[in-house]
């Protein structure tokens, strides 16, 4: 099952064209307080949009983004394209990934330098659970659970201790997902700049993942 997984930087953009940005694209990214968080919604809505008109043949100023949530109906939850890929998105310290697949998608990215995991180990690991041996082991087993649940629709209205995914050393597996155990899901780890990186796609067939480079997409809005 083939996945494109696209990410850049946002340190090197310069500016960027925000009139592009629908009105709710622009109220999500007003509603971040401080200026970075507020960059990394306005270049994550600006990838999706470039992502989906790549596919689409269409400018990405055109290209009609929705985000319905499927549980309250808000303006929140994964972006959707009619007549486009379904897609995931992930913003972190400077970074933003989507996710783009012909079937459902998750995708997750954290910074790889984080150091607060062990504070997390209790809301991650369920009983039982093998715990990893250091930061970089909760880290991979972090990012793989939300990339799954994101996959799923659920995001974290499911606690991530319903999943169960292979050890950090292990290639990247779903072991049991608790909300629904005969969901087939295929995940992957992703090398990410600066992050550690996971994608799942609602498939029971093995992830071809291609990792590409989003700053010539955005280079040319």
């Amino acid at each position: 099952m083939a996945v494109d997984v696209v990410a850049v930087r946002t340190a090197g953009l310069g500016s960027v064209p925000e009139h592009l940005l629908g009105p709710v694209e622009r109220a999500r990214a007003d509603g971040y307080r401080r200026a970075e968080d507020r960059r990394l919604s306005v270049v994550a809505s600006l990838l999706v949009r470039a992502v989906a008109g790549r596919t689409l043949g269409i400018a990405p100023g055109v290209v009609a983004v929705e985000r319905r949530c499927p549980r309250c109906g808000g303006p929140h939850g994964a972006p959707y394209v009619d007549g486009g890929p379904l897609l995931s998105v992930s913003h972190c310290a400077g970074l933003v990934v989507v996710a783009a697949s012909g079937l459902p998608v998750g995708v997750d990215a954290e910074p790889a330098d984080r150091r607060d995991m062990s504070d997390v180990a209790g809301i991650l690991l369920g009983e039982g659970e093998p715990v990893p041996a250091d930061d970089a082991g909760l880290l991979r087993t972090w990012v793989r659970k939300e990339a799954v649940l994101k996959a799923t629709g659920l995001g974290l209205t499911v606690d991530l201790t319903a999943v169960r995914v292979s050890a950090p050393d292990d290639p990247a597996a779903v072991v049991h997902h608790g909300p629904d155990p005969g969901l087939p899901i295929a995940l992957a780890d992703v090398a990410l700049p600066g992050a550690v990186g996971a994608v799942a796609v609602l498939s029971d067939s093995p992830l071809e993942v291609r990792t590409l480079d989003g700053t010539a997409l955005l280079a040319g809005l």
